[in-house]
């Protein structure tokens, strides 16, 4: 079963989370049931408790406290466009979600964001790949949109943007450092 555990800051409580190891990838999580943290504090927290789950896992963080993250969700925003979803994805956690937005048997808790660990790099493109897709088309809808609550997702909108440039400049540099010699362990053909 789960372990319940307490993560510090000084002498404050920083979190406090479940934790599950079994013996195949999607049996190993840790659930954030409460977090004390913000900002790159977070972040840096998320980054461990991530890398504490091996690859195909996943990290829960529960959302019910974060009413920007909930009104996102609620308004049909990718995860990974709310400020959680973007907590989850730098610290390594964010390829995939789920969006616990309903208990199905009413004992897991608050409403919570489930991301997941890639399974190996080609799991890692895959994903982003249908996130990218997901994103331009949530995106294309918003904009097109004649909604008069748009200030509810502006911030999204903002994020789809900035996420995009993120990905394809990450994609650009994956390209480049392929075709370095250092890159390959030698010189360029024909060079």
């Amino acid at each position: 079963g789960a372990r319940y555990f307490q993560a510090e800051l000084g002498v404050a409580p920083a979190l406090l989370g479940l934790h599950r190891a079994g013996p195949r990838p999607p049996q190993n999580w840790i659930e954030v049931i409460a977090c004390h943290l913000s900002g790159a504090d977070e972040e840096g927290l998320l980054r461990f408790l991530a890398e504490a789950v091996p690859p195909g896992g996943h990290v829960m963080v529960e959302y019910e406290s974060r009413e920007a993250t909930a009104r996102a969700l609620l308004r049909g925003a990718p995860p990974v466009l709310t400020d959680l979803g973007q907590a989850m994805w730098r610290a390594g956690c964010g390829y995939g979600f789920k969006d616990w937005w309903f208990a199905e048997g009413g004992a897991e808790g608050p409403r919570k964001l489930q991301g997941y660990r890639p399974l190996d790099a080609a799991h890692a493109r895959r994903a982003l790949v249908q996130m990218t897709e997901e994103v331009r088309q949530w995106l294309a809808r918003a904009q097109a949109a004649d909604d008069p609550d748009r200030s509810g997702l502006r911030a999204a909108q903002e994020r789809a943007k900035d996420w995009l440039r993120e990905v394809q400049k990450a994609r650009r540099q994956a390209r480049v450092s392929r075709a370095t010699p250092s890159a390959r362990g030698g010189e360029r053909p024909g060079a």
